[in-house]
């Protein structure tokens, strides 16, 4: 085997406006962006970032024994505005829940600007689907890229990290020490 631990990886860095992502492996992230539609706040996908793999169900990763290194990974940069939602994820959510259904838990919850039980309720609906005998997002890649027939979820590592773009603060708000 490959031996030890060999993660994927997914950053994201914050200055001013801009969002700078690495991405490699099968966690990844969504930004969303707010719009205002009829009095009511709605959240659109504005990026997703890919899967890297070698090949089905083998990720691209770092750790010992891999040929994948940081500069592997997919990099991007974003210009984001007050109110973006970031959500990073491992594997265990993207290969459970489909986008559509993040999208609208993720609306659910931040009608109350709620981001940790955002986040929350996303790992426990990724755990229950990775359990379940539910159509996942993982089985329908089992059958389009391998013809394997998948029943249900994948249970998997669960990690979940929501955040929101906030204005920055101006300087007469920072206090001089």
């Amino acid at each position: 085997g490959r031996g030890g631990v060999a993660p994927p990886a997914c950053l994201a860095v914050l200055h001013e406006r801009k969002l700078s992502t690495l991405n490699l492996g099968d966690s990844g992230f969504i930004l969303l962006r707010p719009r205002d539609e009829d009095g009511h706040v709605l959240y659109r996908v504005m990026f997703e970032s890919k899967e890297q793999t070698h090949g089905f169900n083998f990720p691209k990763q770092l750790g010992t024994g891999s040929s994948d290194y940081p500069h592997h990974g997919d990099r991007e940069v974003f210009e984001v505005q007050p109110g973006d939602v970031v959500v990073m994820a491992t594997d265990g959510v993207w290969d459970n829940v489909f986008l559509p259904d993040i999208v609208d838990l993720m609306q659910e919850c931040l009608d109350g600007g709620e981001l940790e039980k955002a986040a929350k309720r996303l790992a426990q609906r990724a755990n229950k689907l990775g359990m379940s005998q539910v159509q996942s997002p993982f089985a329908e890649r089992a059958w389009l890229e391998k013809k394997l027939e998948f029943p249900g979820g994948k249970l998997d590592d669960v990690t979940v990290v929501v955040a929101r773009v906030a204005q920055a603060p101006s300087r007469s708000d920072i206090p001089l020490l």
